[in-house]
């Protein structure tokens, strides 16, 4: 698809959505669910459902900062609570307590979030359907 050696340029995320949805075309009869990251995805998003003629929801998904650090991410979480966590987390001062206490955070604010969104509490239901998630970005921060 899209790789590094060969950069890609849209004129803006309805753009970008319109040429992902042209790569995305064969997937039309799987009957796809397109989940966006907000915020920037969900304009890329609805370009990809639009054309593909499906359903659209956003997926939410929250950083974990590193606790002397905040703009340096050492992990993310999932509205339904599952965590990843970066190899180094531990080792910029994260201990156990201090992510389930970002977890939670994180968590309420992800469900403020959701229901400020869609006024509802789950995502539709993707179980049996092929899956696209899409995004407008790549996020930074984070230690290599």
């Amino acid at each position: 698809m899209f790789s590094r050696t060969s950069p890609v340029t849209f004129r803006d995320r309805q753009d970008a959505g319109f040429q992902v949805a042209q790569l995305l075309r064969n997937y039309k009869e799987k009957h796809p669910l397109i989940l966006a990251i907000p915020r920037g995805g969900i304009i890329i998003g609805e370009e990809v459902a639009d054309l593909l003629q499906t359903q659209l929801d956003v997926i939410l998904v929250g950083k974990l900062s590193s606790p002397h650090d905040s703009e340096c991410a050492i992990g993310a979480v999932s509205e339904n609570g599952e965590v990843f966590l970066a190899d180094y987390a531990y080792r910029v001062g994260a201990t156990v307590q201090y992510i389930e206490n970002a977890k939670q955070k994180t968590l309420e604010k992800l469900k403020h979030y959701r229901f400020s969104m869609t006024s509802r509490q789950n995502l539709v239901n993707p179980e049996g359907r092929c899956v696209i998630i899409v995004d407008d970005g790549v996020a930074t921060g984070t230690l290599h």
